[in-house]
């Protein structure tokens, strides 16, 4: 796969809505609200829980491959599988192909990113200035001086610039932001916020 190829994503089985309410019953706990492997229980577990937003964990497997691995265990106490998946001896199969399907709504294929925690950041730090729709138009965008909100919506902001860019643009924008500086276009460009 060529570098910013996105793999496709074999069609759920499962029901995404159902599936969180599992994630959030069992999975949540060692796996984290944004499937990054980070829940409070890890911590105490011997084996890292797997990163759902890390596109090779999933690797183009299907739903019914992904619940073989999770069920392999099932009755076989010396099985290799998921360590903690005590879990998986009570939950019947639709229930984790639903958890599956949620499982596959936390990341981007083909990028480690987790759109849940991409959300949660935005709507803590940016919405206010862009918007809920991120239309510039965020309650905070009339009382800027000198610079106003970007439209993510308008066509003439679409990024034409590396990843790894707007990352930097963005840090260094909210970095000047946090310590009342103005997010000029030459810091974002020098990715200070000096």
């Amino acid at each position: 796969m060529a570098t910013g190829e996105v793999a496709a994503q074999p069609k759920p089985a499962g029901d995404v809505t159902r599936g969180e309410q599992v994630y959030r019953t069992f999975c949540w706990n060692c796996h984290g609200p944004y499937g990054r492997g980070a829940g409070p229980a890890a911590q105490y577990l011997a084996v890292r829980p797997p990163d759902f937003t890390d596109p090779a964990l999933r690797g183009g497997k299907s739903d019914e491959q992904i619940l073989a691995r999770l069920t392999e265990r099932r009755g076989r106490p010396d099985a290799k599988a998921h360590p903690m998946m005590v879990v998986v001896e009570t939950v019947k199969a639709e229930a984790l192909r639903d958890a599956i399907a949620y499982m596959r709504t936390l990341s981007v294929p083909g990028i480690r990113v987790s759109l849940l925690a991409g959300r949660d950041i935005y709507n803590t730090f940016c919405q206010v200035c862009h918007g809920a729709r991120g239309d510039g138009q965020g309650p905070a965008a009339e009382n800027l001086v000198g610079v106003k909100p970007r439209d993510f919506t308008s066509p003439a902001h679409l990024p034409a610039r590396p990843l790894a860019i707007l990352r930097m643009e963005i840090a260094s924008s909210a970095t000047a932001i946090s310590v009342g500086q103005s997010p000029s276009p030459e810091r974002m460009r020098s990715g200070t916020s000096r």
